[in-house]
């Protein structure tokens, strides 16, 4: 009879704990296919804006993937490799549309930089395999998850603005601001000397590209958005 009672209490127990974790998951499912309808560009919407949506719902997935992961380290990792594999795909979406040299020069520094650091965290995942976060996730995956919430709204409506090089800049801007933020989340629960690194350069590189693109918003203020 003890038995019995016992096994009983420890399966409430574990359902109990195990929901929370269940809708958590389906609330993300669900946010992420109501983002994926939400921010699809208008029919008219000129060409970039196309392209920019297509890259920008491939990282988003495989991002969100990523930063599920047990361990904060490989969590940063997994998560920073498609977000800059999405940054390198709307620099050359840039050099494809764009005609500003500013916004270019940008876009093939992004190129370079992040190309490098993609092969370093490539190099680190594949010695460094862990595990997606069980039922009750780790606090880095919270912080990641409301991080990439506001950022992927911001960036998808800055990559419909008409004109191309207005549009990469309002994109890449939200972009690299989650970039930041990701990085100083790892510099909170992350142990790793080699990705603490990588999230100081990441944080030292791109908020000095946020204040350039800052300035050249200031000075190409009168660009109207995409007609829907």
């Amino acid at each position: 009879m003890k038995t019995l009672l016992f096994t009983a209490l420890f399966a409430a127990t574990a359902l109990a704990q195990a929901a929370p974790a269940a809708h958590e998951h389906h609330a993300h499912e669900h946010d992420a296919h109501t983002m994926h309808a939400a921010s699809a560009p208008a029919a008219n919407a000129p060409a970039h804006a196309a392209e920019y949506h297509t890259a920008m719902m491939s990282m988003h997935d495989d991002m969100m993937k990523g930063i599920s992961l047990q361990n904060p380290d490989a969590a940063f990792a997994a998560g920073m490799l498609p977000h800059h594999q999405g940054a390198v795909k709307m620099a050359e979406i840039q050099l494809k549309h764009g005609s500003d040299r500013q916004m270019n020069r940008l876009a093939k520094d992004i190129i370079r930089t992040q190309t490098a650091e993609i092969k370093l965290m490539q190099r680190w995942l594949a010695q460094h395999p862990s595990e997606p976060a069980g039922a009750a996730a780790p606090a880095h995956v919270a912080e990641y998850h409301a991080s990439m919430t506001g950022m992927h709204g911001d960036m998808m409506k800055g990559i419909q603005l008409q004109n191309p090089d207005a549009a990469f800049a309002a994109g890449m801007l939200p972009h690299h601001q989650g970039a930041v933020k990701m990085a100083e989340i790892q510099l909170k629960y992350g142990r790793d000397n080699r990705l603490r690194d990588l999230a100081q350069d990441i944080i030292r590189t791109q908020s000095a590209e946020i204040a350039f693109m800052k300035l050249w918003q200031e000075k190409h203020s009168a660009t109207p958005p995409a007609h829907h």
